[in-house]
């Protein structure tokens, strides 16, 4: 009996084989020359007929070692637009394109239905306002100084270029008058919007919101940095505990705007709290007031960057010590551990907050999941990508 071929008496050339045994032989395929593959099609691409398996002496069949033709790809529909060029993660590129000078540089066709086009508009109009959003919230809740309005100006305008290229009349329109807004109230003198600025400011802005809520809504972007701020403000106080930012939310006070406004006799009434911790909440709030007054708009933040890696340095030596002082034995390494252990809980609360003013909520919830070590890398990461991601937007 002849022994099994092997693998490697295969190459990629077909050759002729030797007849098969004169018993049980199996006829050969159609199409077939003899002692060779068809002439006309390749041996890759032939998909001959499978002769009838005969099993060899021994009751063990051999496998083929020819492998089964490749499936064909299936069809798919064109679709309405073709965006081959865009990067699913790379937000700024697609903007680019998309207000780019040469039209005929926009990847994809021409024509399209608008639909798919909205809905990516609204993604890069959330991620290029930003810091316009920013602006408008502490516009219509709280304090903002004249100097941000020259940072929201050139996405104001760039966002509008955007909006006629893809054919968005209202919106640009929009977009038009709430530039107008911005230069009337820069050309005005003066640290702070007054009343008046603040609400034709809001007016223009409002017309955004109801175009694009997706893109431009406030309330959900507020209410969400609010309750993180306000309890990491709150926690930084000696002495309080749940207990007592239950007290605070019962008596209705929840929001930065009700805390600046009152002061230590009203919170300690309302809320049912001693008057030397009610004077200690009004004094952080206070400070924490005092902070947003005299922030600096210059670099798109980039004072508060900074402040944050700072923060994720201290985080970073109050961890090892604390993991030192864990590791370690007597009366002496149990102090220090629980130092740390206090002074690593402090300076996350003002990570949180900074994480919340910069609209980083949903990330804020996801690295407060992971032990500290994962957190001050997850930081690092955070604050490499935020040099590129936050910078100033150019007109």
């Amino acid at each position: 009996m002849r022994p099994p071929a092997k693998s490697s008496d295969f190459t990629a050339e077909a050759k002729p084989l030797d007849p098969p045994p004169s018993r049980g032989a199996a006829p050969k395929p159609s199409g077939a020359r003899e002692g060779g593959a068809s002439a006309d099609v390749p041996p890759a691409a032939r998909a001959p007929a499978r002769p009838p398996s005969v099993a060899p002496p021994g009751g063990r069949r051999i496998s083929s070692l020819r492998p089964p033709p490749p499936a064909k790809a299936p069809s798919l529909p064109p679709e309405a637009l073709v965006l081959d060029g865009f990067d699913e993660g790379s937000i700024a590129f697609a903007f680019d394109a998309l207000v780019s000078e040469d039209r005929a540089s926009l990847p994809g066709t021409h024509e399209f239905d608008l639909a798919p086009v909205r809905e990516l508009f609204s993604e890069l109009a959330a991620n290029h306002m930003r810091h316009v959003r920013d602006f408008m919230i502490d516009v219509k809740w709280g304090e903002v100084t004249r100097d941000w309005i020259h940072i929201c100006v050139p996405p104001v305008r760039t966002l509008r270029k955007a909006a006629e290229r893809l054919e968005l009349v209202e919106l640009g329109a929009s977009l038009e008058k709430l530039g107008d807004e911005l230069d009337a109230a820069n050309a005005v003198g003066g640290q702070m919007l007054d009343a008046n600025e603040k609400q034709r400011l809001l007016d223009a802005y409002g017309e955004l919101v109801a175009i694009l809520p997706q893109a431009f809504a406030l309330d959900r972007d507020k209410t969400q940095r609010e309750a993180v701020i306000v309890q990491a403000l709150l926690l930084q106080v000696p002495d309080v505990r749940k207990v007592t930012i239950d007290k605070l939310h019962a008596a209705g006070l929840t929001s930065l705007t009700e805390l600046f406004e009152a002061n230590a006799h009203d919170i300690a009434h309302v809320a049912g709290i001693p008057h030397a911790l009610a004077a200690r909440i009004v004094d952080r709030v206070q400070s924490y007031r005092a902070e947003l007054k005299s922030s600096s708009p210059q670099d798109a933040r980039a004072a508060e960057r900074e402040k944050l890696a700072g923060l994720n340095g201290q985080l970073k030596r109050h961890h090892d010590a604390y993991e030192e002082a864990a590791n370690a034995w007597g009366p002496e390494a149990k102090s220090k551990k629980r130092d740390h252990f206090r002074a690593r809980e402090e300076t996350w609360l003002e990570i949180s907050v900074l994480l919340a003013r910069f609209g980083e909520v949903d990330r804020l919830q996801g690295i407060e999941k992971v032990p500290f070590s994962q957190r001050i890398a997850q930081l690092s990461d955070y604050l490499e990508e935020a040099r590129d991601k936050y910078r100033s937007p150019e007109g």
